[in-house]
């Protein structure tokens, strides 16, 4: 993407994450962005291959909407790019 935007549709909390272990870290540990019901985040400009998105909590599901801009940056040239290799339950 070149950016990414993403609007909680429902009416309850969601989070917006950029990696799996990010978005599923503790309450405490956070390495996630809420996004309360409906509401939506700034324009992200951000350069990644995917995002991980989930309820805050398993029993209050929600809906969402997510837009992006495209580059042209083939994949194989967006590399990893975090301060959490090698750290458990980081990254």
């Amino acid at each position: 993407t070149r950016w990414i935007q993403v609007r909680n549709i429902g009416s309850n909390i969601m989070r917006l994450g950029f990696t799996e272990n990010g978005v599923n870290a503790a309450e405490g540990k956070r390495h996630f962005i809420i996004i309360g019901p409906n509401q939506k985040t700034p324009m992200f400009e951000v350069k990644c291959t995917s995002v991980f998105i989930r309820a805050n909590a398993q029993s209050d599901p929600t809906g969402f909407d997510v837009m992006a801009g495209y580059t042209t940056i083939p994949v194989s040239q967006i590399f990893v790019l975090t301060g959490s290799n090698d750290f458990e339950g980081v990254g």
